[in-house]
């Protein structure tokens, strides 16, 4: 169930249900996950301004992060969320899968290409490339 409404207490941010945000379920899926999944912006905001440090980038069994979840699904206002919240966007999923590929995947253009200007690898291929192209017409 997508959290749209989150309650916190002093120290603990809770579930509109009432249960922490930091409980997986069956399938490794923490309340971050299923908003990115969902597209949810504003719940996802919520959970990251009252997450603990490790939850960002913590991996569901498959290997997802919420980032990768936000990407594959195509929702690129999470994806600029997670990152903007400093979500690691190097990480891939247990079958090596990056996130510019999750995002080609997903079929979103703004969030391929918001994770295609992200992609480390690439940007210094890319950059390496312009140099190359840049010292061969001197």
């Amino acid at each position: 169930m997508i959290l749209d409404f989150i309650l916190t207490t002093e120290k603990y941010p809770l579930s509109f249900s009432g249960s922490p945000c930091d409980v997986s379920d069956n399938r490794g899926w923490f309340p971050l996950h299923e908003a990115a999944a969902a597209g949810q912006t504003g719940c996802l905001r919520s959970l990251l301004e009252h997450k603990s440090e490790d939850i960002i980038n913590s991996k569901a069994y498959s290997g997802e992060t919420a980032l990768f979840l936000a990407a594959v699904s195509g929702h690129a206002e999470c994806v600029k969320t997670l990152m903007d919240f400093g979500a690691d966007v190097n990480i891939m999923n247990d079958e090596e899968v990056s996130l510019l590929v999750a995002a080609v995947k997903g079929g979103n253009l703004e969030c391929f290409q918001v994770c295609f200007l992200c992609d480390s690898v690439l940007f210094k291929l890319i950059f390496d490339m312009q140099i190359l192209q840049h010292n061969n017409y001197k």
